[in-house]
């Protein structure tokens, strides 16, 4: 294997970033996403470039379909997912798979393709990139002329595949997170608990007047999102179609996702109606959307969490989650700021108490605003623009 150091960078002192991760669900994406928007913001274009790609795209083969079959495997065999999580959430279990299934078959791809990108900067919004990236850096012999940030995503359950003792920096959310991660075997002084890595949108100042008027809605109507992550879930429609049939006193906002079938599903359903709804398939404007509602009904998904506390919006939580998202439907219901059922149980009577109960909504925006986790985007920019300084 070739491990020769690449080429300086012509650039002088351009950051090259390279973030990388799997189009596995929506938010290794969407965090991915963050840190090139609040990048954007902060910084001249002439002074970085980021790119954002999919390891597992890029090693292909039998790796890349195993990690692409994890949403098949999430919504129809979650028991089996989540016995799996748990076994491999061990030192000797974790260590066997990534040194039998992982290393061999991808670090052959991995490593030219780092060196031919040349980074500065390598930025990682996926656990089972972590390992890889260290390693192959290692093989070139470059691993301290770049700086390695691990931002991890999951709340609670954090999988120790997250923890990467050779990073330089690995960003938390929560305390829980922090504690497992250092349990791992990351030091204390690389472990930051400094929030979640929430899109720069999310915090401008939106005109809920206009994006209403846009959208031809009511602004005096309660208004009830319902939304089920990037990849949208099937269960989404059985929700709606309970809502319409049930003529209670919201108008609704649904998006689909990339789930073709299900926006298909939905604006027949929305044809055959008579109630104010409007349906949209993967969407960029969801900071728009979530300025417009009373409530979000929504899969327990770390991303839309925080996005949802971001905007002050209480949450409805539903779904069969996978292990690592489990504890955010405890977090939702032990703070108050929102409610929790179980895939299957009725949606309608709890709405209906939350659309005739405007104190009952306010008292769960308040318990948001306490209990609000900060977005980190924009801090984490300036740390890997700055070379790593606080």
């Amino acid at each position: 294997m070739n491990t020769a150091s690449p080429p300086k960078n012509s650039n002088a002192g351009r950051k090259n970033i390279l973030c990388v991760m799997s189009d596995v669900g929506g938010a290794h994406r969407s965090a991915a996403e963050a840190m090139g928007e609040a990048l954007q913001r902060e910084y001249p274009p002439d002074s970085f470039s980021y790119e954002i790609v999919d390891l597992y795209q890029v090693a292909g083969g039998f790796c890349n379909f195993s990690i692409k079959s994890y949403p098949f495997f999430v919504n129809h065999y979650t028991g089996v997912y989540n016995r799996f999580f748990d076994f491999a959430d061990h030192r000797p279990t974790w260590d066997f798979f990534y040194k039998v299934f992982i290393y061999p078959l991808m670090i052959g791809r991995v490593v030219p393709f780092i060196q031919q990108k040349k980074p500065d900067v390598i930025l990682s919004t996926y656990a089972l990139c972590n390992r890889l990236v260290l390693d192959a850096l290692e093989e070139l012999n470059i691993a301290d002329r770049v700086f390695k940030v691990m931002l991890v995503l999951d709340l609670f359950d954090v999988h120790r595949s997250w923890a990467e003792p050779r990073a330089d920096l690995t960003i938390v959310a929560t305390d829980v997170a922090k504690r497992k991660i250092l349990a791992c075997g990351v030091p204390p002084g690389k472990a930051k608990q400094w929030g979640f890595p929430v899109k720069p949108r999310f915090q401008d100042v939106i005109q809920p007047q206009r994006v209403r008027e846009k959208l031809g809605l009511q602004g005096d109507c309660f208004t009830t999102l319902i939304m089920g992550g990037g990849e949208g879930v099937d269960y989404t429609y059985h929700i709606v179609k309970g809502l319409v049939e049930n003529n209670l006193k919201t108008q609704l906002i649904v998006i689909a996702g990339r789930n073709a079938w299900l926006l298909n599903k939905l604006e027949g359903l929305q044809q055959r109606t008579d109630a104010h709804m409007v349906v949209f398939g993967y969407t960029d404007k969801v900071h728009e959307l979530m300025s417009i509602s009373d409530v979000v009904i929504t899969k327990p998904g770390p991303t839309t969490l925080m996005e949802a506390m971001t905007k002050e919006l209480p949450l409805i939580m539903t779904g069969n989650p996978p292990r690592q998202e489990l504890h955010n439907i405890d977090y939702v219901r032990e703070k108050g700021i929102g409610h929790t059922l179980k895939k299957g149980e009725a949606f309608v009577p709890l709405l209906r108490k939350l659309i005739d109960s405007p104190d009952e909504i306010k008292r769960l925006k308040a318990n948001i605003r306490r209990e609000k986790i900060p977005p980190c985007a924009g801090e984490v920019a300036r740390l890997i623009m700055t070379g790593g300084k606080e």
